[in-house]
C-alpha cells in the first residue's frame, strides 16, 4: 500500500456515500428496506499534472495500482481538516460499542459543535472513514455522543485514539488508469474511480 503521489493536481471531484440497499413490498403492499452492512465510500477524481516527466511518474504508479489489485491511502482534498471546534488528543469512552453512535472524550468541556455534521473520523486499527451525522456538543467532563455513517463495524478499543485530522482513505482502482495527452510537456489523467477499502 501506497501514499497517493502529491504531483498529481486533484480538481474537481465526486464523492459517493455507497450503500446496498434492498427494497421490496408485502402483501399488504408496505414497503420493507434492509440494507447490507458494507458501506464504502467511492470518488471520481479529475486529476491533472505538470509535466510529462511527472506524468509518466503518475501514470506508472496509477498503472502499478492494477485496476484495483494494489491499494492507495489518499487524503481527499476537502476532507484535511474538521468543521467542528474538536482539537488534540480524542479517545474511545468505553469498551463494546455497537450501533450508529460512539462515546468519546477528549474534548473541551462543555463546548458546542465539537464536531459538526458532514465531519469524517478514523478509529484505530481499522481502516474504515466514517461521517459525523449530527452536530455534536461536549459535556461538562468532556464526553459526547457522536452519530455516525454508517453503523460501526467493530468495535473499537476503550481509551483509543480517534483521527480526526487529515483522515486517510484506503483505497483501490475500480477501472482502469487512462491518459489524454494535450501537449508534447503536459500529461493529463483525466479521472481516476476509487473505492473504499475495508480489512
Amino acid at each position: 500500500m501506497a501514499n497517493f503521489p502529491a504531483a498529481i493536481i486533484i480538481g474537481a471531484s465526486k464523492v459517493t456515500s455507497q450503500q446496498k440497499v434492498f427494497n421490496s413490498f408485502g402483501i399488504n403492499g408496505f414497503r420493507q428496506i434492509r440494507s447490507q452492512p458494507n458501506h464504502r465510500w467511492t470518488f471520481t477524481l479529475n486529476v491533472s499534472v505538470k509535466n510529462l516527466s511527472v506524468w509518466r511518474d503518475s501514470f506508472g504508479y496509477m498503472s502499478a495500482l492494477e485496476s484495483g489489485v494494489n491499494k492507495v491511502t489518499i487524503v481527499h482534498p476537502g476532507y484535511t481538516s474538521i468543521l467542528g471546534a474538536a482539537t488534540g488528543t480524542i479517545t474511545v469512552n468505553g469498551a463494546t460499542q455497537t450501533g450508529q453512535t460512539i462515546n468519546l472524550s477528549g474534548f473541551a468541556i462543555s463546548t458546542t459543535d465539537v464536531f459538526k455534521r458532514g465531519d469524517i473520523i478514523q478509529f484505530a486499527n481499522d481502516s474504515k472513514v466514517y461521517m459525523v451525522s449530527a452536530g455534536v456538543s461536549s459535556d461538562g467532563s468532556g464526553n459526547a455522543s457522536v452519530a455516525l455513517i454508517p453503523k460501526l463495524r467493530k468495535s473499537p478499543a476503550d481509551a483509543s485514539n480517534v483521527n480526526i485530522a487529515a483522515v486517510e482513505f484506503t483505497m483501490s482502482q475500480t477501472k482502469n488508469a487512462t491518459v489524454n495527452m494535450t501537449a508534447p510537456v503536459i500529461g493529463k489523467i483525466d479521472t481516476i474511480s476509487l473505492i473504499e477499502e475495508l480489512f
